[in-house]
């Protein structure tokens, strides 16, 4: 075969990835990434590791924005279980006597704190806080729980697609190779 007709068997091929990822439903970032690096199975026979540089980027932020909602997740859950926690404390009190802790002021130094257990101030966003009482807060919180929960799932469903259309395209990639 002479490199002319290799070259046009080649972009044939290639031809057809393109019209399989559209009949596909590929993401048009993703799809110019890896009809980019299909392009490049002519020039260069390690194409997929420019595949991996340029896919693992949009998967990278994806994870790491899903390491961040999970964290504001655990935060809010701890946050209810040391309201819960200190409320049923609060009620073992004998009436009359103060709620009583330590709080660390910074280096190791711990002041004591009369505590008022009906009243909590939480930061809403912005610097600002607001106070609730107890059932306010744990409604509160667990609002914004079930907005993190679906912001991370939605984050998931993004990461499974784009991990799909990797695989799509390797599929593809290596039919045009004849692998």
């Amino acid at each position: 075969m002479t490199t002319s007709s290799s070259k046009r068997v080649l972009l044939e091929r290639i031809f057809n990835v393109e019209r399989g990822f559209c009949r596909f439903g590929v993401d048009p970032v993703i799809f110019e990434i890896l009809l980019y690096t299909a392009r490049c199975v002519y020039a260069n026979g390690n194409f997929l590791w420019s595949l991996y540089i340029r896919v693992s980027i949009p998967l990278k932020e994806i994870f790491k924005a899903l390491e961040g909602v999970n964290e504001e997740i655990m935060e809010l859950e701890r946050l209810r279980d040391n309201i819960e926690k200190m409320h049923r404390l609060a009620e073992d009190l004998p009436p009359g006597k103060p709620f009583k802790t330590r709080v660390n002021v910074g280096c190791d130094f711990y002041m004591q704190a009369n505590v008022d257990v009906h009243k909590y101030l939480m930061c809403v966003g912005l610097g600002y806080y607001v106070e609730f009482n107890k059932d306010e807060a744990l409604t509160y919180i667990r609002y914004r729980t079930d907005k993190f929960k679906q912001h991370a799932e939605d984050l998931r469903d993004k990461g499974a697609r784009v991990r799909a259309q990797i695989t799509l395209a390797l599929h593809c990639i290596e039919q045009v190779q004849g692998l």
